[in-house]
């Protein structure tokens, strides 16, 4: 496995890559001193080259995680002849990956985790006895899986922790997330095949090797097919210009989660956020300005609401924002931020300071009668407090629990 990341390396990040790599130094010195079964200069040849042809072929995981076709060689190779061949073969494929992908400063890190990975998953193949001279899917079958399933929590483990230094989430939600990732997806098809090329290859060779290894191309192409279709579904829950959610999420969101959300008399607040004199930037700067006003609105909400908040473009230059389990009073102060924020910012246009306001509405579900309590009503109710903002001189926040 290895990890990407667009977002600025941090100290704490920077410092648990290093302690990742020195350690995984380490652990490779190690792997180089442990006897491993005799291999072939010609197998090595061959198990790098397949190794390598099946690292241009990259599976991406929702926790940020990526993991290429190799991963089958490789615990192949491991299961067969050891960490020492296991690593060597990997290395090439981690390179190419790396740079593929812009991060050759990710390589170390990379390396070290695998080398950690396979280390600690040989130790306890070694405890079994060390590596059984021939496998057999009766006898070995569960020490197999057992000895994979090691080598993926390890990896698993480690790159969770880099990830968590990047501020993408907590560990353990990464860490369990990322298994549950993997066995839906990944674990039952790569398993499976790197248990037969480890039985196959060590009758038939190389022939076999070839042979068995060929299908994850299909593989392949199956997952990235399963990713297609689900990024075109969420781009069509998505806001092309702003990347916030658009109004059929919101429709989704509300027949999923509202009748939840009252019958267990929790708190819901909707801010409706429209753009002040947006029109009158469309005509004065152009649309292209107005599209800019529009990005950075939506930045500067998302900016300042927790990430369990959902925010979507209603329309045009309005924005709503829905607060779960959160209280008239608090969702009054986070209108507030937000309506501060964008006005402390502004948009230069070829010398022209642009300043950029909004007016915010506030509607709740505490305090309605029950015939009040559906997606139609919050609504009306929100744009109407942001109609009140807008006629009593904009730039403020007005709510239709207070105001009405």
């Amino acid at each position: 496995m290895s990890v990407k990341t667009s977002r600025p390396e941090n100290m704490a990040l920077l410092v648990y890559m290093a302690m990742v790599t020195l350690a995984g130094l380490a652990a490779l010195i190690i792997i180089l001193l442990l006897p491993s079964p005799p291999i072939s200069p010609g197998e090595i040849v061959f198990l790098i080259a397949l190794n390598l042809f099946f690292s241009f072929f990259q599976v991406e995981l929702p926790s940020g995680m990526s993991i290429s076709l190799s991963f089958p060689i490789t615990m192949g190779v491991f299961l067969l002849f050891g960490p020492a061949p296991a690593i060597f073969t990997l290395i090439p494929g981690l390179i190419v990956h790396s740079f593929r992908r812009g991060t050759p400063s990710r390589l170390p890190f990379n390396i070290g985790q695998a080398s950690l990975s396979l280390i600690l998953a040989s130790s306890v193949f070694r405890i079994y006895g060390a590596f059984p001279e021939h496998f057999s899917l009766g006898e070995h079958f569960f020490l197999m899986v057992g000895v994979l399933f090691l080598f993926d929590i390890f990896s698993n483990a480690l790159v969770s922790g880099a990830l968590a230094f990047q501020g993408r989430g907590n560990f353990f939600q990464l860490f369990f997330s990322s298994l549950i990732s993997d066995v839906l997806k990944i674990i039952p098809i790569y398993y499976t095949i790197g248990i037969i090329f480890t039985l196959v290859y060590q009758q038939e060779g190389i022939p076999g090797g070839l042979l068995v290894s060929l299908p994850l191309v299909s593989v392949y192409f199956i997952l990235r097919d399963q990713e297609l279709i689900k990024e075109s579904q969420e781009k069509a829950l998505v806001d092309p210009l702003t990347g916030l959610f658009n109004r059929r999420y919101l429709e989704t969101w509300f027949s999923q989660n509202l009748q939840d959300i009252i019958d267990e008399k929790r708190d819901l607040s909707l801010l409706l956020i429209d753009i002040d004199n947006f029109k009158m930037v469309n005509d004065r700067y152009g649309h292209q300005v107005g599209d800019e006003v529009l990005k950075l609105v939506a930045k500067n909400i998302e900016n300042s609401v927790r990430d369990n908040d959902i925010v979507s473009r209603f329309g045009g230059e309005e924005f709503l924002v829905l607060l779960p389990d959160t209280s008239p009073e608090k969702s009054y102060q986070v209108g507030e931020r937000i309506r501060e924020t964008i006005a402390s910012k502004s948009l230069d246009d070829s010398g022209n300071k642009i300043q950029v306001t909004v007016s915010i509405g506030l509607a709740s579900l505490r305090g309605q009668d029950d015939e009040k309590k559906n997606k139609d009503e919050l609504i009306r109710q929100a744009d109407n407090a942001a109609y009140l903002a807008k006629f009593q001189g904009k730039n403020r926040v007005r709510s239709y629990f207070q105001d009405f």
